[in-house]
């Protein structure tokens, strides 16, 4: 038997298919030939990257080989190779590769040799052929029998290790069953979910340490459905990226991490997108196209044409909306980079947090305020490009559909003016709001027309936020439902699930870096940072104990206190030596002081 084998190690880099040979007396007890090593590498230009598929046919006293290759996973063209002992083989320049992608019609994507057989001087081959429209098709090519070299076999090379050629009659094929539906799933977070302490906090856009994590106030927003998809008996993991990049530059790491949750191209996951994760799992589909091993997608509450809220964040830097995570996060990002780079906020956020502009809408949002007229979003100086290259059906195989929110004050549009003389050079180029205009039919953070994609299964709406979007009991049925889990196991499942919280509005937030650090609040809890950051939502007023062993000569303290009243105290402190330290952090909502550590 010869067959195609790969190393699961490398497919996070490049899927690594090479060709194997095994012997065996009974058809069920296989010995690994060759050392285990492979028989067919790719060692000519025609072979590409990857070799696999091969079919051999015993003819003449010789093995002829007929076999995939391809850059990737799949095989793009079928090369030929001929073998005295089904070890050494020889390839021969004429001719190869001897079938390639036809130039339209049924294999215009992928083709795969499956029987060669040999009558009346005639070679017949029948293979597989995938098209543009996501289907494979069974083919059939013919080529005269002259073609077959006819070396002499003395020259042939062979191996040390020569089996004795013995015919077998060819086996009634067995009938491959379906793959069966996938119980893999990824689950894509939304923007401002994901933390990594190095890059956040020294403004690195590159090369800094350690891996993205999911956001302390994120845990309570995604940990349902993960939880949920768990008792089910489904695998599901959770991808944090770095939201701060252009969603285009965050493609080809999901699409490398997909492959690492995979073992070979037939096996598939589903993918679960909220807000932003939407967005990037619609780019992962749009730029895998066939390659992609979405079996399922949903789209959870994700902006496809747009967020208004987005616009005051690129046009000068500042925060308007969102939750308290969101707050902090772009709070951190506009100081840690405006203390490294002196950039003013608008600055920052277009250089550091260039995915905002990913967000902006792509429908007309603005209204001046002098003539009342709309401003055409294509004709604005700071527009989004990127959601303006929609997905579009049939969605390279992968079963689409979107989840969305309604029932929401959402921001429609906002009414502007020219940008005052107090505003620093460049901000709100395009007009500063004095003004907004809402709408109900939305999740409170992206409207429903918004959250809807063309062609895809948009029938699941539900009167809930953005986030109740994806923790709610509502919102992990309708998930559920549509990956196809049994309606008695997802009854049992959300029976258990917590309303959700009401979302917080303040918040103490303390980061030391680089250290470890534990805080003892008011009621003597004690809590140990995680990944140099410690959170108390809605904190109680008084004093916070707080111990830090630093890693360095020079720990970075934060003190981030988000008030009530939507006042932000922040207050940066550079501790030096490493000796451990024992420190007081006084907060109160009422008579709130910036310089807390003491």
């Amino acid at each position: 038997m010869w067959y195609g084998g790969t190393n699961i190690n490398d497919l996070t880099i490049n899927p690594y298919w090479r060709i194997g040979y095994a012997k065996s007396n009974d058809g069920i007890h296989w010995n690994k030939e060759n050392l285990s090593n492979p028989v067919i590498e790719p060692t000519m230009p025609w072979e590409l990257n990857n070799v696999s598929y091969p079919t051999v046919l015993y003819y003449g006293g010789i093995y002829h080989m007929w076999y995939g290759a391809g850059l990737g996973d799949m095989p793009t063209q079928i090369a030929y190779a001929y073998s005295k002992d089904g070890i050494a083989w020889s390839k021969p320049n004429i001719n190869n590769p001897v079938l390639t992608l036809g130039p339209n019609g049924f294999d215009t994507k992928h083709i795969i040799p499956h029987t060669v057989m040999y009558e009346n001087d005639l070679l017949k081959m029948w293979y597989s052929g995938f098209s543009t429209d996501g289907h494979w098709s069974i083919g059939y090519a013919t080529a005269s029998g002259s073609t077959l070299p006819t070396p002499d076999p003395n020259t042939i090379p062979t191996s040390t290790l020569t089996p004795t050629p013995v015919p077998t009659a060819t086996p009634t094929p067995t009938p491959t069953p379906p793959v069966p539906p996938t119980k893999r799933v990824v689950v894509i977070p939304g923007v401002t979910a994901s933390w990594n302490p190095d890059a956040l906090l020294n403004c690195k856009m590159e090369n800094y340490t350690g891996n993205w994590t999911l956001f302390h106030l994120a845990r309570s927003v995604y940990n349902p459905i993960i939880d949920a998809l768990s008792q089910a008996g489904w695998t599901a993991t959770i991808y944090p990226y770095d939201w701060r990049k252009p969603i285009i530059e965050n493609e080809p790491m999901l699409a490398s991490y997909i492959n690492g949750q995979t073992t070979g191209w037939q096996e598939k996951v589903n993918i679960i997108g909220h807000s932003m994760g939407g967005l990037l799992g619609r780019a992962y589909i749009t730029r895998e196209q066939d390659a992609n091993k979405a079996e399922k997608f949903i789209s959870v509450g994700s902006p496809h044409l747009g967020a208004v809220a987005a616009y005051p964040t690129w046009e000068a830097g500042e925060i308007w909306e969102g939750d308290l995570g969101w707050k902090f996060l772009l709070t951190t990002l506009a100081k840690s980079c405006s203390l490294k780079t002196k950039l003013d906020d608008r600055i920052a956020v277009q250089t550091y947090f260039r995915s905002v502009n990913n967000l902006l809408p792509v429908f007309n949002y603005l209204t001046n305020k002098s003539s009342s007229q709309s401003t055409p979003y294509n004709t604005m100086q700071e527009k989004n490009d990127w959601l303006t290259n929609p997905i579009s059906f049939p969605f390279y195989h992968t079963v689409v559909a979107t989840l969305r929110g309604t029932g929401q004050k959402t921001t429609l549009g906002y009414q502007v003016g020219p940008a005052g003389k107090h505003e620093a050079p460049g901000n709100w180029i395009d007009g500063k709001p004095v003004a907004k205009t809402i709408s109900t039919e939305g999740d409170g953070t992206v409207l429903m027309a918004s959250s809807e994609i063309p062609a895809a299964d948009n029938t699941r709406v539900i009167t809930t936020d953005h986030t109740g979007l994806i923790s709610s009991s509502d919102g992990i049925t309708q998930i559920l439902e549509f990956l196809g889990i049994a309606p008695q196991t997802i009854q049992s499942i959300v029976s258990n699930i917590q309303p959700t919280e009401t979302p917080p509005t303040s918040g103490l937030f303390i980061i030391g870096y680089p250290a470890d650090f534990w805080i003892m609040d008011p009621e003597g809890t004690i809590v140990k940072d995680t990944e140099s950051l410690s959170v108390f939502t809605n904190p109680k007023s008084g004093k916070y104990k707080f111990m830090l062993i630093p890693k360095s000569e020079h720990t970075r303290v934060v003190v981030a206190q988000f008030l009530p009243i939507g006042k932000i105290l922040w207050k940066e402190y550079n501790l030096t030596n490493r000796l451990p330290k024992m420190k007081t952090i006084k907060f109160d909502t009422e008579h709130p002081i910036e310089d807390a550590l003491m």
